[in-house]
């Protein structure tokens, strides 16, 4: 009798994907979190739906994130994409309409990281921030709170702010020609800031975000550069938080 011709499972993980993927579980949490921590959450019967724009985050920011730095196959991507769509689609079926059409807003994201913007996509850069810094918190906070607080509206805009700073040497990949504009938009990131929150957190805040301008002007690889943004992020995010 012949043995059966199964796969060889072995060694098949690509290892440029572990970077992409545990990131993209720290930044789908950051939308979950920031509702949750400017805003007394009630899930109650949101639950389902909250796991869905989870998950939905997870895809969407994973697939970005491997487009940056991995450029693996469409074959291994699409069902990806497939799955993000599927949410959307359910997300319709079940009556949540706007927070569909939200969802549908943060896939141009990833529109933008598979067409040729070259060296310079400063469209994706807008709608990576403005969707992870404004869209989904946006939507985690209406689902649990049937409202959104003009004070919550000016929290996610710093943060989304914060995430074109540190995002800006990843999306804009020859960054130096466009230094100045980093230079610019930090300073009136951290001006924001400071009518928001914290004057200490937002000194902090600017530090690093000099640090990033450096860094920035460094030949370094995608993923590190990667790293250094994440670490910013969270360090914002663990400022404003005390």
């Amino acid at each position: 009798m012949n043995k059966l011709n199964l796969p060889d499972l072995k060694n098949k993980i690509d290892q440029k994907t572990i970077l992409p993927a545990a990131l993209s579980v720290v930044f789908s949490s950051i939308s979950w979190y920031f509702s949750y921590h400017f805003a007394s959450l009630r899930l109650g019967s949101t639950v389902p739906t909250q796991i869905l724009l989870f998950l939905f985050t997870l895809m969407m920011v994973f697939v970005t994130f491997d487009r940056l730095t991995n450029k693996s196959s469409l074959r291994v991507l699409l069902p990806l994409i497939g799955i993000t769509l599927a949410i959307v689609v359910v997300l319709l079926l079940s009556k949540e309409l706007v927070m569909a059409e939200l969802c549908l807003l943060t896939l141009v994201t990833l529109l933008t990281t598979f067409m040729n913007f070259k060296a310079v996509n400063a469209v994706g850069l807008a709608m990576f921030s403005t969707s992870i810094g404004v869209i989904l918190p946006v939507a985690f906070f209406y689902l649990s709170n049937r409202f959104v607080s003009g004070y919550f509206l000016q929290v996610c805009i710093g943060l989304a702010l914060v995430l074109s700073v540190a995002f800006f040497d990843i999306f804009i990949t020859n960054v130096k020609p466009y230094h100045w504009v980093l230079a610019g938009l930090s300073v009136i990131t951290a001006v924001f800031l400071l009518f928001t929150f914290h004057a200490w957190a937002v000194l902090i805040t600017f530090v690093m975000f000099v640090i990033n301008w450096f860094i920035a002007q460094m030949d370094l690889k995608i993923g590190i550069k990667l790293l250094v943004s994440t670490i910013i992020i969270l360090a914002f995010i663990i400022l404003i938080s005390l």
